[in-house]
């Protein structure tokens, strides 16, 4: 039996780098019956899904940001006004959801709006990955802010001098 692969840095840069990526949310399997005719003839038919391979962009997943970071750092050397963002390439998707990506706010709304029970294997990797990443954005926020914090302290703590008490309302004697 093989071990399975965690999600891990390098998965996270390939999802970018791929011309296709499998479906994030399911696709529906295709329906059979019959076509009935003015002739009453039955015959066999199926109706397969409409699907589409669309492209997104993304702002999180895998190595979004860096990327777009270094695209903007391009378009200020060269002068550029646009700036093309890393794109969820190929992915495939029934057509009447499309609209329902973008009305979420695009891949990485979707997948922290809907439950992951709605997701496909590769939507549940894509929306722990991206649960992950903004853990880690929240850390370092508040990492920075305590940081912060400490420098604003340190120099009070500097101004009290160790041998006098401080009396009630933090006045020396």
């Amino acid at each position: 039996m093989s071990a399975r692969v965690p999600f891990g840095t390098n998965a996270r840069r390939q999802i970018l780098d791929r011309v296709s990526n499998p479906a994030i949310i399911a696709i529906p399997a295709p329906l059979t019956g019959n076509n009935v005719p003015f002739s009453l003839k039955k015959t066999r038919r199926n109706w397969k899904p409409n699907t589409k391979r669309a492209s997104f962009p993304v702002t999180l997943l895998g190595d979004a940001q860096e990327r777009t970071w270094r695209a903007y750092d391009e378009a200020l050397e060269t002068g550029r006004t646009k700036v093309k963002l890393p794109q969820l390439q190929g992915v495939r998707i029934n057509a009447r959801d499309i609209r329902s990506v973008q009305k979420a706010g695009g891949v990485e709304g979707m997948l922290l709006s809907r439950p992951s029970k709605h997701f496909t294997s590769f939507g549940r990797q894509l929306r722990n990955d991206l649960f992950n990443q903004l853990h880690g954005l929240r850390y370092e926020m508040l990492r920075a802010k305590q940081l912060e914090l400490e420098q604003l302290e340190a120099p009070k703590a500097a101004e009290t001098e160790p041998g006098l008490p401080l009396i009630e309302g933090g006045e020396r004697p």
